[in-house]
C-alpha cells in the first residue's frame, strides 16, 4: 500500500491547516477505494486564520408585510397565526432566493432564524414605503436582483418564485413579474439596474406600479396554471369575503 503523504509540522509556514488526505487501497475485488485519513490540525503562534466571509447574496427575496390591513381587520403579517408569513418566506427561500427579508411596520414579529427584519417606520404611507425599504436593503447588500413578494398570497408557493426567476435569468437588467390568467401579480423580480430608477418613482400606495407598467422590457411570466395569485383583502367572516386582484407593487 502506498505510504501516506508527509504531514505538515508546526514549523510549516501555515497559520492553520485542517485537511483530509485520501489513501488508495486495493480492495479484495481488486477495485481501488478511497480511505479517508484525517490530518491533524496545525496552529502556529500566529493563531488561527479567520474564517472566510460568507458570499454576498445574489438574489434577495423580500416579503412586503408592513401594512395595517385595515380592510382585513388587522396586520396581515399576523394572519393565520403567522402561517401566511411563514409561507411567503418559504416560497422565496425554496424558490431560489439566497437571502430573505421581511418588511415590518404596523406590527412586528420576531423573524425566523436567518431572515432579515426590515423596519418600515413610514409604513402608513402605503406600499411605496415597504418597496422603498426593500430596495434600500438590496442596494446596501449590493445584490444583483431583488424578488418582491406579498404576505397575503397564501397560494403562491416556491414553484412560482422559481418560474419567475428562471424565465427572467440572472442578470442585473432582469425585470419580470408573475401573471395569473393575464392579470399582473406577484412576485416581482428586479435586477439591480432598476433599483434606483424604480425607487425614484415610488409614491403613496401605488408603489412601483407606474414604473413597471411603463417598462417595455417587463417580462410577464404566466403562472395561472400554478395558483390564483389573488391577494386576500378582507376576512371571509367580514361579510363579503373579498379576494382582490390588485397589482400590488
Amino acid at each position: 500500500m502506498p505510504a501516506a503523504a508527509e504531514l505538515p509540522t508546526a514549523a510549516a509556514p501555515i497559520a492553520a491547516l485542517t485537511a483530509t488526505a485520501f489513501l488508495l487501497t486495493e480492495s479484495s475485488s481488486q477495485v481501488l477505494a478511497l480511505t479517508p485519513v484525517v490530518v491533524a490540525e496545525v496552529t502556529t503562534t500566529m493563531g488561527r486564520m479567520p474564517p472566510a466571509p460568507p458570499p454576498s447574496p445574489r438574489r434577495l427575496g423580500v416579503v412586503l408585510a408592513a401594512g395595517a390591513g385595515r380592510r382585513f381587520g388587522g396586520p396581515k403579517i399576523l394572519a393565520a397565526d403567522g402561517a401566511w408569513l411563514r409561507g411567503a418566506i418559504a416560497a422565496l427561500a425554496v424558490g431560489g432566493c439566497d437571502a430573505v427579508a421581511v418588511c415590518m411596520g404596523a406590527a412586528k414579529v420576531p423573524p425566523p432564524d436567518g431572515v432579515i427584519a426590515v423596519p418600515v417606520p413610514d409604513w402608513s404611507e402605503g406600499m411605496s414605503a415597504s418597496t422603498r425599504a426593500a430596495l434600500d436593503l438590496a442596494l446596501d447588500l449590493e445584490v444583483d436582483q431583488v424578488m418582491l413578494h406579498l404576505v397575503d398570497l397564501p397560494d403562491v408557493g416556491p414553484e412560482i418564485v422559481a418560474r419567475v426567476a428562471g424565465r427572467a435569468g440572472a442578470g442585473t437588467a432582469a425585470l419580470a413579474r408573475a401573471a395569473y390568467n393575464g392579470h399582473v401579480g406577484h412576485p416581482v423580480l428586479l435586477g439591480r439596474d432598476h433599483f434606483a430608477a424604480m425607487r425614484a418613482t415610488l409614491t403613496g400606495d401605488a408603489g412601483g406600479r407606474a414604473y413597471l407598467a411603463a417598462a417595455p422590457q417587463l417580462l410577464l411570466v404566466e403562472c395561472g396554471d400554478l395558483a390564483g395569485g389573488r391577494d386576500i383583502d378582507c376576512m371571509p367572516e367580514s361579510g363579503d369575503g373579498h379576494i382582490a386582484q390588485r397589482p400590488g407593487v
